[in-house]
């Protein structure tokens, strides 16, 4: 791995949550780094039914990682794992692309989970060119 995004402090200070890049490009590996240094931890390399992760953040209790991510179709969804690393769990798929989620902010306070969906919009303006 050669950089990472996304980073999120644990809830007791300990570890550091991001997103893994490798080669310049995001390949979605969800990791974790000890805050005090040493070397990092694969909590979860992306299967071919999962997306790659975008974002994460922690659980209040600090044992569960959430993270969004996007398929090929576009298609957001919202999952969960466990700190110690192991299977992925599917929370929220998004079946329409027109209505989605596409930011990383999400939260959650260990009962509900929080996010934004988009309404996709466009304006188009024209402004006449004044010709000096």
């Amino acid at each position: 791995m050669t950089g990472g995004c996304n980073g999120e402090w644990s809830p007791d200070g300990r570890w550091i949550a991001y997103v893994a890049f490798d080669r310049d490009v995001r390949i979605g590996v969800l990791m974790v780094i000890p805050a005090a240094g040493g070397p990092a931890r694969r909590v979860l390399t992306p299967q071919s039914d999962m997306p790659r992760a975008g974002g994460t953040r922690w659980a209040p209790d600090g044992r569960t990682l959430y993270f969004k991510g996007h398929d090929a179709g576009g298609r957001a969804s919202f999952w969960s794992v466990p700190f110690s690393g192991g299977r992925p769990r599917l929370l929220v798929r998004f079946d329409d692309p027109a209505f989605s989620s596409s930011r990383n902010d999400f939260s959650t306070d260990g009962r509900n989970f929080y996010f934004a969906v988009e309404d996709r919009q466009s304006d188009v303006f024209v402004a006449d060119l004044i010709k000096h």
